[in-house]
C-alpha cells in the first residue's frame, strides 16, 4: 500500500539525507541518490539478486518532493531541488505473472468457504479486490456470462467474462 511504501521510502531517504541541512540539499545530491539506488542490488523473495525498479525510485523521489514542498510552504527553503529532477520512464514497468497450479492449490486450501468463492471469482475473471467488493447484482448477466464493472482502477467501466466456475462462485 502507499502508506507502507511511503514509510519504506522515508527510511531510504533518511539513510541518505538524514544528516544534511535543507539549505545544502541540491539537485546534484538527489541525482546521485537516484544513480546509487539504480545500481543497488537487493535479494528478492526467491533468493536471487534484483535491481530496484524505476517506479520504486520515482516513488521515493516523489516522497522527497512532497517533503520539500512542505518545507518550502513553511518557509524553511526557498525552492525545491526535486523540481529540476527528471523522473524515470515507467512505460515498461508492467509485468504479467500467473500463479502456478501448486500456488493456486495452496491458496484455495488455506481459504475458508466464503473466502474461497471470492478467490475463485478473482482467479477466473482477473477481477481486483475492489471490483469484486463493488459488484452489484444488477450488473451481472448470467445468461450472457458477463459482469459489468463500473468501478475499476482506471475509472473506465469494463466487462468481464464469467465462466461456469465464476458464475458458481457468485
Amino acid at each position: 500500500s502507499w502508506a507502507r511504501n511511503g514509510k519504506i521510502a522515508l527510511q531510504h531517504l533518511k539513510k541518505e539525507f538524514g544528516g544534511i541541512w535543507l539549505s545544502v540539499l541540491g539537485a546534484e545530491m538527489i541525482e546521485g541518490y537516484r544513480r546509487k539506488r539504480k545500481e543497488k542490488l537487493f535479494r528478492g523473495k526467491n533468493g536471487g539478486e534484483k535491481v530496484i525498479s524505476d517506479a520504486t525510485i520515482n516513488r521515493e523521489i516523489s516522497v522527497l518532493r512532497a517533503l520539500l514542498n512542505k518545507a518550502k510552504e513553511w518557509g524553511y527553503v526557498s525552492g525545491n531541488p526535486v523540481d529540476n529532477i527528471k523522473f524515470y520512464s515507467e512505460k515498461n514497468n508492467a509485468r504479467t505473472r500467473y500463479l502456478s497450479k501448486e500456488e493456486i492449490d495452496s491458496l484455495l486450501r488455506n481459504c475458508g468457504r466464503r473466502l474461497r468463492q471470492i478467490v475463485l471469482l478473482a482467479l477466473h475473471t482477473g477481477m481486483r479486490k475492489g471490483e469484486i467488493q463493488n459488484l452489484k447484482w444488477e450488473n451481472i448477466q448470467f445468461d450472457r456470462g458477463l459482469a459489468l464493472l463500473r468501478n475499476t482502477k482506471n475509472g473506465e467501466p469494463r466487462h468481464v467474462v464469467l465462466n461456469q466456475i465464476a458464475k458458481h462462485a457468485i
